[in-house]
């Protein structure tokens, strides 16, 4: 697309995975175990108290990160390493997108912070997760524990033997 971009780049926000330094957009692709993916995060069955904290530790610096990139004049743009896996056109359409409006795009950008076993014997679980543009909005979901992700990964299909 012909777009300038260092990879890498240290900015305001802290390390951007990409960065379009002349145009002052800073994207992020955030893992889905460290940062609280809605759809894959799954909490490792022991030290709970010290994943809690280090996902809430994470989800908050993801905030911070942002908050600090708008008020160095930056757009900053978190997408999930899934969403690059499974269609990384529809993440440049977002950066696009960003370029274009001058600001991120409108997003889903709902963060698991903290998981309590409600059955261990059936793995059931209750999730807490905030949207990472305001903590004050949350919700808690109740569902079975599962480690199997959907989508294409690395050109194999996950969940599924090749």
């Amino acid at each position: 697309m012909s777009l300038r971009f260092r990879v890498q780049f240290k900015t305001a926000g802290g390390r951007a995975d990409i960065a379009l330094t002349r145009r002052r957009l800073a994207v992020f692709v955030d893992g889905c175990f460290w940062h609280g993916c809605p759809e894959h995060y799954v909490r490792p069955r022991t030290r709970n108290e010290f994943w809690d904290a280090k996902l809430r530790e994470n989800v908050d610096r993801d905030r911070r990160s942002l908050l600090k990139l708008k008020e160095a004049g930056w757009i900053g743009l978190r997408v999930w390493e899934h969403e690059v896996a499974e269609a990384p056109e529809r993440v440049v359409a977002l950066i696009l997108k960003a370029l274009k409006s001058g600001r991120a795009p409108r997003r889903d950008d709902w963060r698991v912070v903290r998981v309590e076993t409600i059955d261990a014997e059936r793995d059931l679980e209750r999730r807490f997760c905030e949207r990472l543009s305001d903590a004050s909005k949350t919700r808690v979901e109740e569902r079975v524990r599962s480690t199997r992700k959907l989508g294409r990964v690395s050109g194999m299909v996950l969940g599924m033997k090749p």
